[in-house]
């Protein structure tokens, strides 16, 4: 028995399901913005005193990183690769190259602001 959607229930059950994709679509965006503020501020933070020119463009290796550090920070504990790499694209880095992740190891290995733990993930290091 097919029940109308003028049920309702049904217009209940169904405004619910828009609802909660909105939600989760707005939590999404809200969490992109979280990482451009942090992205934002560790930028303004890390300025060069002096008059010194800001406008040479960084290095891919060094969005990344600053990518890196932001993620790890915001969750206080080792971050697997797989998640890192995820939240860095999310936040509007590019890693691209054919295999992201080993791009992110690889660049993440050769900076020693960050070491890996085997089996946990990668934090940064003191």
């Amino acid at each position: 028995m097919v029940i109308p959607m003028t049920d309702p229930l049904s217009r209940a059950m169904a405004d619910l399901a828009t609802k909660e994709q909105d939600i989760s679509r707005l939590q999404n965006e809200a969490e992109k913005l979280r990482v451009f503020i942090e992205m934002y501020r560790s930028y303004a933070e890390t300025s060069i005193p002096n008059g010194s020119d800001n406008s040479v463009p960084r290095s891919k290796k060094d969005l990344i990183a600053d990518a890196s550090i932001v993620v790890i920070k915001r969750h206080g504990a080792p971050v697997p690769l797989s998640v890192l790499c995820t939240e860095i694209e999310t936040s509007g880095v590019e890693i691209g190259t054919s295999d992201p992740k080993q791009y992110l190891s690889t660049t993440l290995n050769r900076d020693s602001r960050f070491r890996s733990i085997r089996g946990e993930g990668w934090v940064l290091t003191d």
